[in-house]
């Protein structure tokens, strides 16, 4: 595996100026994969068959990570990228099967447009040239047989298992100058100034001491997955972001404009309905309220006033009619128990009878009619003897 992503031709450092003064390029390093050769669509696809064969794949921004690390190192780590257990692929198994599908694709992978044209002019400007790759040598080899035109332009070759640390450490950089005859000390001592080199996919590793810039040209397969990876989680953040300060947002003005909103109109809402209401009810609760008490009250004071005129209306009738009917009937009843009493003696003064007369004390007059004939000192004649007895000067009776 090589680090190709932005490493095409590190080769492009020749013209490193610093303040206007041009520094003596001694060589140029390249990488292979990616940079010199269209290897990591291939590489792809080798990459992720042992993956597909289990039922999963490799997602390019996983790859990306992986880029020109050795053959342990990137088997390890896609593996636990992608979580496989060891029971399921091991990571000696996935470099295995990598290479035996790789050796498939070696035929099928091209060099970069303009990569044997810049070579040669480098070779014509008299620049040593190396390739510092993290293939292992066998495997260089075999996917040099389809490049030998690049090949045979190189002055030197360093492999990932010919140095004890792989990339991105400096290790296989520093071993291709030494090949080449250059003096890798003096990159060292030179101020940050005067650096030569500086590659991309150790920008953040490399020791500064070291000098190395880059140069930069990114795949076309790794531009597109960045692009994909970036949108993808830029819409998320984004998405997220949004939401999460919408919400909050949201939250905030709809709870402060709902309190407002709803104070204000609840309190314009509460006087509207409140005065119709409270007419409305007002008449109806009155009307009804007034009907209920007034035949309430009514009904009590019509009682009470009913039961005290009535008793004082009855005693002053009773009391007149009484006083009149008793005066009337005491009238006609003495005039006619009068009548008879008086009568009675008279009529026995004319025509005696043969038979005794009734004891007055017996008769229906009682002692009522002799009550009034005492009154009247009017004496009652006595059948027995014949005799009126009363007062010296009695007129003798009409009849």
């Amino acid at each position: 595996m090589e680090s190709c992503a932005g490493l095409c031709f590190a080769g492009l450092a020749l013209w490193a100026i610093r303040r206007k003064r041009k520094h003596k390029v001694q060589a140029v390093i390249f990488d292979l994969d990616g940079t010199l050769i269209d290897f990591e669509g291939a590489s792809h696809e080798a990459l992720e068959a042992p993956l597909k064969r289990r039922n999963r794949t490799l997602p390019w921004a996983v790859h990306g990570k992986i880029v020109g690390r050795k053959a342990e190192d990137w088997s390890r780590q896609i593996l636990e990228e992608l979580a496989v257990p060891a029971e399921v692929l091991s990571p000696a198994d996935y470099v295995k099967e990598y290479m035996q599908d790789i050796k498939e694709l070696y035929p099928s992978i091209p060099p970069w447009p303009g990569t044997l044209a810049l070579l040669k002019q480098l070779k014509a400007k008299g620049f040593p040239l190396a390739i510092a790759t993290s293939s292992p040598r066998p495997s260089f080899d075999l996917k040099m047989q389809h490049h030998q035109d690049i090949l045979r332009l190189m002055d030197a070759v360093v492999c990932g298992d010919e140095v004890a640390k792989g990339k991105p450490a400096p290790d296989i950089f520093l071993e291709a100058a030494r090949r080449l005859g250059k003096d890798c000390s003096r990159c060292q001592l030179q101020p940050i100034e005067r650096a030569a080199l500086w590659f991309m996919d150790i920008r953040d590793l490399v020791p500064r001491f070291l000098r190395i810039r880059i140069c930069q040209a990114f795949d076309q397969a790794f531009d597109q997955a960045f692009d994909q990876a970036f949108d993808q989680a830029f819409e998320q953040a984004f998405d997220q972001a949004f939401d999460q300060a919408f919400d909050q947002a949201f939250d905030q003005a709809f709870d402060q404009a709902f309190d407002q909103a709803f104070d204000q109109a609840f309190d314009q809402a509460f006087d509207q309905a409140f005065d119709q209401a409270f007419d409305q009810a007002f008449d109806q609760a009155f009307d009804q309220a007034f009907d209920q008490a007034f035949d309430q009250a009514f009904d009590q004071a019509f009682d009470q006033a009913f039961d005290q005129a009535f008793d004082q209306a009855f005693d002053q009738a009773f009391d007149q009619a009484f006083d009149q009917a008793f005066d009337q009937a005491f009238d006609q009843a003495f005039d006619q128990a009068f009548d008879q009493a008086f009568d009675l003696p008279r009529f026995s003064l004319i025509k005696p009878s043969l038979s005794p007369a009734p004891r007055f004390e017996d008769s229906p007059l009682g002692i009522q009619g002799a009550q009034a004939a005492s009154a009247l000192s009017v004496a009652l004649p006595d059948p027995r003897r014949g005799e009126v007895r009363g007062p010296a000067d009695a007129e003798p009776s009409d009849a």
